[in-house]
């Protein structure tokens, strides 16, 4: 009876610990607006020279091949990597942008909203949440 009684108690420890540990890291998600140019983030993390028109045909073709997407925050030169699928993307990288969502992991966005700016206005276009 006594070694059930510590079992269950140590059972109770470890989970009172991953509950705590997951509200820790819903602590540290917060909901951002970020502007900047969407980037194809291997190419990008390869050399800082693949963004632009120069470099939007290869963007392109990795974005609808899966290579994953970021937006390059014009102010503080961070990558934003969506956590999403970047196929649904692939139309708009090279453009500047406007992505609202969670932040988790400093530099990882889960988009809820994405604007493509077109001239001085901004177009809400489809996120890969609106998509599935």
């Amino acid at each position: 009876m006594r070694r059930d009684g510590y079992i269950t108690l140590v059972a109770a420890v470890l989970v009172m610990t991953v509950m705590a540990a997951g509200s820790l890291l819903r602590a540290a998600e917060e909901t951002k607006t970020i502007e900047g140019e969407l980037v194809d983030a291997r190419c990008y993390a390869l050399d800082k020279a693949n963004r632009g028109g120069d470099h939007k045909e290869c963007a392109t073709r990795c974005a609808t091949a899966g290579t994953p997407v970021g937006v390059l925050d014009e102010k503080t030169g961070t990558v934003y990597v969506f956590l999403s699928m970047s196929k649904g993307y692939s139309a708009h990288v090279g453009k500047t942008v406007r992505v609202t969502g969670t932040v988790v992991h400093a530099s990882q966005i889960l988009p809820d909203k994405l604007e493509v700016k077109e001239g001085n206005a901004w177009k809400q276009v489809e996120t890969a949440k609106d998509m599935m």
